[in-house]
């Protein structure tokens, strides 16, 4: 986890505070076969602010838990933000 998350943000350090919780979800890929995707989500902290992402993504922000939470179009993205906040992880 702590690789993915250097290879997409270029965060180096890092320190993982917390599990929070599992989604899981199908799509369709562009060749037309479905695909299953299984994403963990943890409560971690960094004191770096200057981001360097990946080709995967278009941009990034930081933001309060209100501002994400209004952002979040997807349920489960919601659900597992509320989780976290209501664990009092934020």
């Amino acid at each position: 986890m702590i690789r993915e998350v250097r290879e997409e943000t270029g965060i180096r350090y890092l320190d993982v505070m917390s599990f929070i919780g599992t989604i899981r979800y199908s799509y369709m890929k562009l060749n037309g076969i479905r695909s299953h995707k299984e994403v963990k989500f943890y409560f971690a902290t960094t004191p770096t602010r200057d981001i360097v992402i990946s080709y995967e993504h278009a941009s990034y922000r930081w933001v309060s838990f209100l501002s994400a939470l209004n952002i979040l179009a997807h349920r489960q993205l919601k659900s597992i933000l509320i989780k976290g906040h209501r664990t009092g992880l934020y």
